[in-house]
């Protein structure tokens, strides 16, 4: 079954069997998303963002980038997803045939905060993210992108849910369980581009992993 072939990937793989240079561009990444990420929480989608969740009553589990609103670990990833990809500046990879990182940090920055995850944890779950990400984009292939889906939302959700999964110490079969919710949840299309719902869609892929990541745990 491929599902339970990532989902061992994601989760019985070490960091000492992730090569230094990946965890080296996995750090770089990380910088690189945070920085376009504060910067977006001064653009209009990001205060849009901002408010919506700044109005929930909430556990301060994950901080929202920029900013001192603090929320739970979804409604973090959700809201800094939308951050990260609102200057439109944040990395591009092209097995994913979009945006990696802007699904993916949100996602294991806030489970990590929550979890005190370590570094070398945090930098893991990402590069293990972001290779399924990546072959699930190959396996897509660029129709998938042609025919309208956002790949940067589409293939990120399943990479963002394998991270977070990880960080939170679900096993292989509730991270299989959590795929799966990912995959129902999965969205993004093209023709919303040139207005703030492109953003916006990094942020229920970053949330929505996870949401599902818990759910599967619960």
């Amino acid at each position: 079954m491929l599902t339970q072939r990532l989902a061992e990937f994601a989760i019985e793989t070490k960091p000492s069997d992730i090569p230094g240079e990946v965890m080296d561009a996995a750090r770089d990444a990380l910088i690189d998303t945070l920085g376009v990420g504060i910067v977006g929480s001064l653009e209009e989608v990001g205060e849009i963002a901002l408010r919506y969740v700044s109005a929930m009553e909430a556990r301060r589990e994950g901080s929202v980038w920029g900013t001192h609103v603090a929320t739970t670990m979804a409604e973090a990833a959700f809201v800094n997803g939308i951050l990260g990809h609102a200057l439109d500046f944040d990395d591009v990879h092209a097995s994913v045939h979009g945006h990696p990182s802007t699904t993916m940090i949100p996602a294991a920055l806030a489970v990590g905060e929550a979890t005190g995850a370590s570094g070398e944890a945090l930098l893991a779950a990402y590069a293990l993210g972001l290779d399924i990400a990546g072959k699930l984009g190959i396996a897509f292939g660029s129709g998938h992108y042609q025919r309208g889906w956002h790949s940067t939302a589409t293939a990120g959700i399943f990479g963002s849910t394998a991270a977070a999964a990880r960080l939170l110490g679900l096993d292989v079969a509730q991270l299989r369980h959590a795929l799966g919710l990912a995959a129902s949840q999965a969205s993004g299309l093209l023709k919303n581009f040139g207005t703030m719902t492109k953003p916006f869609h990094a942020g229920p892929a970053a949330g929505r992993a996870v949401q599902s990541a818990l759910l599967a745990r619960a």
